[in-house]
């Protein structure tokens, strides 16, 4: 009976110990908030250029891991396309945004149609 017990017991700690492993993330985030408010903040050449390159981090580290672009990543990475004089990226990223988060169509849709 006493072997029955601790072999019970065993099974249920390999059980429990074999579930403890962490879930995939949903998003992969990167350095984005922390850039994000230095580049408000400070509003520089510096900060803007480190903000680029986080959200290119973002968008080549979320499909080498195969996990999806953070909400709103593809419009705001558009609307710098679009700041900078290229609608037609501009338009590549709103549309990524729109099929990504169906949720956002009415905004990418306006933002399409005043381009």
């Amino acid at each position: 009976m006493r072997k029955l017990f601790k072999l019970t017991f065993l099974l249920l700690g390999v059980f429990i110990l074999s579930n403890c492993s962490a879930p995939k993330p949903l998003y992969y985030w990167g350095n984005y908030q922390d850039t994000y408010y230095k580049n408000m903040k400070k509003a520089d050449e510096k900060a803007y250029d480190n903000h680029i390159a986080t959200l290119d981090f973002i968008l080549t580290t979320s499909a080498e891991n195969e996990v999806r672009v953070p909400p709103g990543i593809y419009a705001e990475y558009g609307y710098i396309k679009l700041a900078e004089g290229n609608p037609t990226e501009a338009r590549k990223f709103f549309e990524l945004e729109m099929a990504t988060y169906p949720e956002s169509a009415q905004l990418m849709t306006l933002l399409l149609d005043n381009l």
